[in-house]
């Protein structure tokens, strides 16, 4: 995770915490995403792949809720990440 996190983003973390597993196709598939949060990090460099592109932004949490709202952000192992540190952290906007 640590690994992935400097490569896709440039951060390098420390204090790494498991929220939680997610099954993203059950029926059809024995895939396994596990999600972690941290919010220990110093800025390093991306190192992504040469067919690879991510823009990394900074955004507040409430923003990020209504951006789920929205329809802005669709992808659900975000959204389940987003709703599992809620719900451990008791954050209430």
């Amino acid at each position: 995770a640590y690994r992935e996190l400097k490569e896709e983003t440039g951060l390098i973390g420390e204090g790494l915490e498991k929220l939680g597993v997610l099954y993203p196709c059950v029926g059809y598939s024995d895939e396994v995403i596990h999600i972690y949060y941290l919010d220990k990090f110093s800025l390093g460099e991306q190192q992504l792949d040469k067919d690879e592109f991510l823009d990394i932004i900074k955004v507040p949490f409430k923003k990020v809720k209504e951006m789920i709202l929205d329809g802005t952000i669709k992808d659900g192992k975000t959204i389940y990440a987003l709703y599992l540190y809620e719900m451990k952290n008791k954050v209430i906007y």
